[in-house]
């Protein structure tokens, strides 16, 4: 048998859990005393629990599939890494969740697709207004946000992997992102929609455990400055995906564009 709370959590400290190597036994303290049960670290986390220096707290939380996974806090130390001139920038958008300004783009037209799928069910549902229909939505809510979070950390460990320890990250800085964006109603619904500082504090951690720096720069008119010349003009936007400059001539995406032009920031060009 598992402890069990109202919400499904229950929070342990160093006290009243233990959790040691070989890591496939874990004794947790309930009402009834200790228990100890079976655990399974997924390979993925074993990494984690080889480099790390201190074991925090824990959250044993039951899924309402029933299962019952312990959220381990560990401390690892800072990788030991050498800095690197690299220097990335990374746009987030409408088109793609991220656009790294060394060329690589990141959970394009398939995610937003199905991302607009769920939306039009949501909708359904909501016209709908009946007892069945709000179950469905909850159900669907949840739904929604585990297919954002694990797209948020597919794409996040993706960028981050593709960076050189040592190297700098340029994320821009999200504050006022829904007042600036100036865009028909269906592409700013889809912006706001996105969790994108979720992506960014998953970006954040993964980065850090790289050695890898993260900055957060100034993104105002990022979309419109050529990343060539640094000509800025609403006009230099001949569509939502293509960038092409008035003054100079330059032409490329429009989101690799921004994405140059984020990383250009962080080197104070």
């Amino acid at each position: 048998s598992c402890p069990r709370a109202s919400r499904g959590t229950v929070r342990y400290d160093a006290r009243s859990y233990t959790f040691r190597p070989p890591w496939r036994e874990v004794s947790l303290a309930t009402t009834a005393g200790r228990v100890r049960l079976s655990v399974t670290v997924p390979a993925y986390f074993q990494r984690y629990l080889e480099v790390m220096v201190g074991l925090d707290g824990a959250d044993l939380v039951r899924y309402p599939d029933g299962q019952f996974w312990l959220h381990v806090v560990v401390t690892i130390p800072d990788p030991a890494v050498v800095e690197a001139p690299t220097v990335i920038g990374v746009d987030v958008g409408i088109s793609r969740v991220a656009v790294a300004s060394h060329g690589r783009f990141f959970a394009g037209k398939r995610v937003k697709e199905h991302a607009r799928k769920l939306f039009r069910q949501r909708r359904a549902l909501q016209a709908k207004g009946t007892r069945s229909a709000k179950r469905h939505l909850k159900r669907l809510s949840r739904r929604e946000n585990r297919f954002r979070r694990d797209v948020n950390h597919r794409v996040s460990r993706r960028l981050v992997e593709s960076l050189p320890p040592g190297s700098t990250l340029a994320l821009e800085d999200l504050t006022g992102i829904r007042e600036r964006v100036k865009a028909r109603r269906k592409a700013r619904r889809e912006l706001h929609n996105w969790p994108f500082a979720q992506f960014q504090q998953f970006v954040a951690y993964k980065a850090a455990a790289r050695g890898i720096r993260v900055v957060y720069v100034e993104a105002r008119y990022s979309s419109q400055g050529c990343s060539r010349c640094g000509h800025v003009a609403r006009s230099n936007r001949r569509s939502q995906s293509w960038f092409a400059c008035r003054r100079c001539g330059y032409q490329l995406n429009a989101d690799l564009n921004a994405a140059r032009n984020l990383a250009r920031r962080a080197t104070g060009a």
